[in-house]
This record gives structure tokens, C-alpha cells and sequence, in this order.
């Protein structure tokens, strides 16, 4: 644990809870890290978030798996419930209490099952050990729900999830919510790929929601553009009716003024 803490220290990133002081008394070990404001983002599961939400947390949350599978330090345990959203609106991943370094590759029971079930991945069901890979499939796992609202494997019980997890594929997130954009859904399912390699890196992941930010805010901007323009127009042609109503109603005035007095005296001299 020790070597974990002191591994989670060196790490200087804005999305991983920061770690001041690791303290040994007796047997005991204590880590000081920093206080976080907030809410867990399990709070925000249950109903679909807007895509360019998803995104957005998304892209945080890869940025910190990044830097820790950078320095070889795999988290085990990535779900909703340590993942903090801050009041700013910045993301923490927190809880590496399960975190695995290089040094440690091989310090956990043969045949151990190590993290949540629910979140648990199929090379983990099937006795094997985690790896970045791992992180990966989780990350997909806690992006589906925000997505959909709905777990990808839903089952009565963790172990029935583990078994759904390593025998089924997910419903595409679309079929569930269909505002999900395409681009968003295919990486979704990458992420929940059975085979580690079909899964892309945390990098790779970084890199295509970047992509998936700048497509979406992009297309923000537009629709903003267009709707600035549709309310000019709007004006414009309110204007336009009622200076044509004006108008006619001056035209329409004019020729009852003139037009009256002249059929009166005919209509009088016929009597």
C-alpha cells in the first residue's frame, strides 16, 4: 500500500486526487490527500445525460487514466462512485486504494476477484488479472450509463452481471437513447470490447473525444449561429407586415376619404 501511495504522490494531474503525505505509526499507514467538494458521479446515473456532457466527462476521466497508465499504475476500481464531479465542474478520480504499479504486478491471490462486480471486466470473471485494458472496459462501463442511464449488463445480482458481462454484448446505446451520436456510440462499444486488444488506449480514448468535443461544439456554435439568424429574420419580417399593414391601411383610409363624398351626391340627386 505504501509503495501504491508513494507511486499516486508522483502523480501531478488535475482529474487525480492529489496524495501530500504518506505516514507510517506503528503498523498502521495513514495518506493525506486533498479534500474534495462535490458530488460522486453515481449521483448523476440514471437518467441519459446530454451527449456533449458525456463527453465532456468523459474526457476527463481518460485524461486521468492516461497519466496514471503512463507511469504504469493501473486503478482496478474505476466506477462511478470514485469518480468525484466538483462543484467547477473538474472531475477526481479517486480510490486507488486497489491501484497496481509495476512493482506489484504480481502481489494480489491467484483466482482473486479485485474490484466492484458490477464493474468488474471479463478477463477479471474469467480469473485473469487487470491491466490498462481493464481501466478501459470500466471507464466504457460508467460512459454507457451516463449515456443511457442503464447499465450495459443488467442482471439481479454481481454475480448474474459478471456472467452477462463475459457472455453478452451490450444494446447499442442508441437503441436505449436515441439522441446518442454515432460517433459516440461506436466508441462506447470499443470500450466494452470482450478482447483487450480490440480495446483502444487511454490515450487513443483521449484523442477521439477531443475529436468528439471540437465536432460537438462546433456544431453548437452553428446551431447558436442559426438560431441568431432565424430570430433576425423572425424581426425582420414582422417589420416588413407591419409596414405592409400600415400601408393599407393608409391606401384603404385614402379611398374612403375620397371616394365617399363623390357617391353621396349621385346617390342624393337619384332620390
Amino acid at each position: 500500500m505504501i509503495r501504491e501511495a508513494k507511486a499516486l504522490s508522483s502523480l501531478n494531474h488535475p482529474n487525480i486526487v492529489t496524495v501530500y503525505e504518506v505516514i507510517r505509526f506503528g503498523s498502521g499507514v495513514a495518506i493525506a490527500m486533498e479534500l474534495i467538494e462535490g458530488q460522486a458521479v453515481r449521483k448523476l446515473c440514471g437518467s441519459p445525460l446530454a451527449p456533449r456532457r458525456v463527453i465532456h466527462l468523459g474526457l476527463q476521466i481518460a485524461r486521468a487514466l492516461a497519466a496514471a497508465h503512463e507511469r504504469g499504475i493501473v486503478h482496478r476500481d474505476i466506477k462511478p462512485e470514485n469518480i468525484f464531479l466538483r462543484s467547477d465542474g473538474y472531475i477526481k478520480v479517486l480510490d486507488f486504494g486497489l491501484a497496481r504499479t509495476p512493482a506489484t504486478q504480481n502481489s494480489t491471490f491467484t483466482g482473486l476477484l479485485v474490484g466492484t462486480s458490477t464493474i468488474r471486466v471479463t478477463e477479471q470473471v474469467g480469473g485473469g488479472s487487470a491491466s490498462a485494458a481493464s481501466d478501459i472496459f470500466s471507464l466504457g462501463l460508467v460512459l454507457y450509463e451516463l449515456a443511457t442511464g442503464k447499465h450495459p449488463f443488467p442482471a439481479a445480482s454481481p454475480f448474474a452481471t459478471a456472467h452477462a458481462i463475459a457472455s453478452s454484448e451490450p444494446p447499442a446505446p442508441s437503441a436505449i437513447h436515441p439522441n446518442t451520436p454515432a460517433a459516440l456510440e461506436k466508441l462506447l462499444l470499443a470500450l466494452l470490447s470482450k478482447r483487450q486488444s480490440d480495446r483502444p488506449s487511454a490515450e487513443e480514448v483521449v484523442s477521439k473525444l477531443e475529436t468528439l468535443a471540437l465536432a460537438s461544439h462546433s456544431e453548437n456554435l452553428a446551431g447558436t449561429a442559426r438560431e441568431r439568424w432565424t430570430g433576425r429574420l423572425s424581426s425582420h419580417c414582422w417589420v416588413r407586415f407591419l409596414v405592409v399593414l400600415s400601408c393599407w391601411a393608409w391606401l384603404l383610409g385614402f379611398l374612403c376619404a375620397t371616394t365617399i363624398p363623390t357617391i353621396l351626391p349621385i346617390s342624393g340627386f337619384g332620390l
